[in-house]
């Protein structure tokens, strides 16, 4: 995903890759996408009906998913309010495994807001 291959995130999911594993730098893969996805992965992603289980969690630098989004945006040259929308939607298509939809909401309000 840092290198948004489409065509390999498609064939991933294909293929029934588990895209919830975690690591101590990437707690979750909205993380890694807050960090490098471009729109088009995030519309990818949007299509795999993703369940996590702590969205509040940060990452390796102490951020979390809005922080990361608030801090490319400062940094972005580019459409920064197609990528806030399109993280956004991203967002809407997670579930959360621990049924506390309080948390994820609050995080979609965040991120929103930048």
């Amino acid at each position: 995903m840092e290198y948004n291959n489409h065509a390999t995130l498609e064939v991933l999911h294909e293929q029934g890759t588990d895209c919830t594993v975690a690591s101590l730098d990437w707690p979750t893969i909205a993380h890694v996408a807050a960090h490098f996805a471009d729109i088009e992965t995030l519309h990818i992603l949007s299509t795999f009906q993703l369940e996590l289980d702590n969205i509040e969690c940060v990452d390796r630098d102490g951020l979390s998913i809005p922080e990361i989004i608030d801090k490319r945006v400062r940094e972005s040259l580019g459409d920064d309010n197609a990528f806030v929308e399109a993280f956004s939607q991203f967002l809407c298509s997670v579930g959360n495994k621990s049924d506390n939809e309080e948390i994820f909401h609050h995080a979609m309000e965040e991120v929103a807001t930048n």
